[in-house]
């Protein structure tokens, strides 16, 4: 054994509480990391993940971290050792360069206690051994994107990151693909093949029916919108819209939203407008498509959807027919219930949806969340998620959100996330996780006061962050989490990401230089393998996201995140925050917050449940959803109540939605 630094004795002792990670850097065309332990003491683990290869000419920062009480890396402390002096050059803080191809086991000691890696060193220009695309079975609806992964690899098992990769489907008609993103065309199956070098891989693609089908509309949801969900509604029947107004604040019955979405008609676009303001209790569930949300419509303090006993406050169901859903502007949220209960707001399928200006707090599982459902489910695609505030999750589940595809269905998946100007705060961890999302953008997004670590991704998740603000606050200090902010799990799949333009305050305050801190390994471990890390977003949304830097982007988060905002009769915005939002904002604004598991565990802990005002309704005589004071403003026809879906300006956007969007209609 040669060993390069004392510290303790350097004999094997048996204690356990040590564990060796890794600090990888690499060039950028090689894949590089540490495998699992060899050998250790009851207790020890590896931080960064499954065996791969070091390539002559890459190096490698081996790094000891003591587990006990909690874990804890060690500087300038530990002995390093490795009986392999001829295949590896290891030096006194861990370093390793590799010197040729071989095997070469490292040993660090501590004060009596020890671990081992195993390092592979391959020559390079490895040639593709295995191809695997996954998920290798999908369903979607016509007209739905979804996402493959290809993953290749070396002789040695090392990821080959730019290995070129052709794509071809059976059928162009049935699933077109490009760089492995799909669109489903008509109905039926096809066959996807991903070939690299001498390798190949399918993935069989099964197309079912939509009931939605294309027509003439606006480009986006509403001018504002952005990323994968933008095109929400465009694809609904605007020639003859159905506008339901909610005129009571009751669970069930007459002028109640659950009536109303009880009768939303098919492909017919629906617009759900609010002449109460106020509180509805009891949770909602959503079961058809082609519907229109608008919180911004309700008088007073704007409508709150609280979910009683810890239950759900709005589900999105399972089946495709809920695709092509926008929801702004309300606020839904939950009551103290049993740990792991229900989520606040949970995605289980469906396609093209946007929520936007949402208030999400108090979930006894996790606050905000999408999955499809693994039986008789569809997979979730094209959502965009923006300038939503994200918070309080109670302990002893304080969780903010889970993105992922399930489990125990690989057919079904996630993938199209757009995560856009919100605003996550005092949720302990899960802001947000995500588990093989096939391609999610997280952007101009501000993180606040977690606990354990910010955010978690895993099982080969692809994603892009993007000047976004990570924030420590009370919490995060009392537990010494300031570094911890998106951490990869050492099992399965791994992720790809690119990386640019974060700040993580106190940690890493500048937007510039090495972002790899951003995601790493769990436990404190160092970054993932070079090859996970990409140099150019990889998300291709339908329409590209305005990005700002993540100063300029925490400013707008926290100025306009939640349902800040309602509209006058007149059709003009006017400021609507309520008494929770505030304070949430405001603890953001100010570093304080709860620093404790017990200061997070009822909605008593900020304050409570806000009363909201009912308001008085705007007159609307015909009921066509647009104030009589709207329609005298422009010119319409306070009496017709035909003219709603009526463009008399040509830009694709009818009446009411100009109405909805704050904006003129002629």
């Amino acid at each position: 054994m040669v060993y390069v630094r004392g510290a303790g004795r350097r004999t094997k002792p048996t204690s356990p509480g040590v564990m060796v990670g890794s600090l990888i850097v690499c060039s950028l065309i090689v894949a590089c990391s540490v495998p699992s332990s060899e050998t250790a003491s009851e207790g020890f683990r590896i931080v960064n993940g499954s065996a791969q290869t070091l390539v002559l000419g890459d190096s490698l920062h081996l790094e000891a971290v003591v587990l006990e009480p909690l874990p804890r890396r060690l500087t300038g402390e530990v002995a390093w050792g490795t009986e392999h002096p001829d295949v590896i050059e290891l030096g006194p803080d861990g370093t390793v360069v590799p010197r040729s191809a071989g095997t070469a086991i490292v040993t660090a000691e501590y004060l009596g206690r020890w671990a081992t890696v195993t390092i592979k060193v391959s020559s390079g220009n490895s040639p593709v051994a295995s191809l695997t695309l996954e998920p290798p079975l999908m369903t979607l609806v016509t007209g739905q994107r979804g996402g493959l992964q290809a993953i290749a690899r070396g002789p040695d098992g090392e990821f080959l990151k730019d290995a070129p990769i052709e794509w071809q489907s059976s059928d162009p008609g049935t699933v077109r693909v490009e760089s492995g993103r799909l669109l489903a065309g008509r109905p039926g199956e096809a066959v996807v093949t991903a070939r690299a070098g001498n390798q190949s891989s399918t993935a069989t693609i099964s197309v079912v029916e939509s009931n939605v089908p294309p027509s003439e509309g606006p480009r986006r949801a509403f001018p504002e919108a952005g990323g994968f969900g933008a095109d929400a509604l465009v694809r609904c029947d605007r020639s003859r819209v159905q506008v339901l107004r909610v005129t009571s604040t009751e669970a069930t019955g007459p002028g109640s939203l659950a009536s109303a979405l009880e009768q939303i008609e098919g492909d017919r676009l629906t617009v759900v407008v609010f002449a109460v303001g106020g509180t509805i209790r009891g949770g909602l569930e959503l079961r058809s498509g082609c519907v229109y949300l608008a919180g911004q419509t309700a008088p007073g303090d704007g409508i709150q959807i609280l979910g009683t006993n810890g239950a759900a406050a709005f589900s999105v169901d399972r089946f495709a027919a809920t695709s092509d859903v926008v929801v702004r502007y309300m606020r839904f949220r939950s009551t103290k219930g049993e740990s792991g209960r229900q989520d606040v707001v949970s995605v289980h399928g469906g396609a093209r949806m946007v929520f936007d200006h949402l208030s999400v707090q108090f979930g006894n599982d996790e606050v905000f969340s999408i999955e499809p459902v693994a039986t008789n489910g569809v997979s979730a695609s094209d959502i965009t998620i923006s300038n939503t505030i994200i918070a309080a999750g109670l302990m002893p589940h304080s969780t903010g959100s889970l993105f992922m595809s399930p489990k125990s269905n690989e057919s079904l998946s996630l993938s199209g996330l757009t995560l856009y100007r919100n605003l996550w705060s005092h949720n302990s961890h899960r802001n947000p996780a995500m588990g093989r999302v096939n391609g999610v953008e997280i952007v101009n997004n501000v993180m606040y006061n977690w606990k354990g670590n910010a955010g978690r991704m895993d099982r080969g998740t692809r994603a892009d962050l993007i000047s976004n603000a990570f924030l420590a606050g009370p919490w995060t200090r009392a537990n010494g989490r300031e570094d911890r902010i998106f951490q990869h799990d050492t099992l399965g799949a791994l992720s790809t990401v690119h990386v640019s333009g974060n700040i993580a305050r106190p940690y890493q305050p500048s937007p510039n230089g090495d972002q790899r801190w951003v995601v790493k390994y769990l436990a404190g471990g160092g970054p993932l393998p070079a090859s996970a890390y990409v140099e150019h977003p990889q998300a291709r949304p339908l329409v590209p996201l305005t990005i700002v830097g993540a100063e300029d982007a925490t400013t707008a988060v926290l100025d306009q995140s939640g349902a800040s905002r309602r509209l006058s009769c007149d059709g003009k915005w006017i400021d609507a925050r309520d008494p929770l939002d505030r304070r949430i904002v405001a603890d953001v604004r100010a570093g304080t917050g709860p620093s404790t598991d017990s200061e997070m565990d009822d909605p008593s802990d900020l304050g409570g449940l806000p009363n909201l005002a009912r308001g008085t309704p705007c007159a609307d005589d015909d009921e066509d959803g647009m104030p009589n004071a709207y329609e005298a403003r422009f010119d319409l026809d306070p009496r017709n109540a035909a003219d709603a879906s009526e463009d008399p300006d040509g830009d694709g956007y009818i009446n009411i939605e100009e109405y909805l969007n704050g904006s003129r209609p002629r």
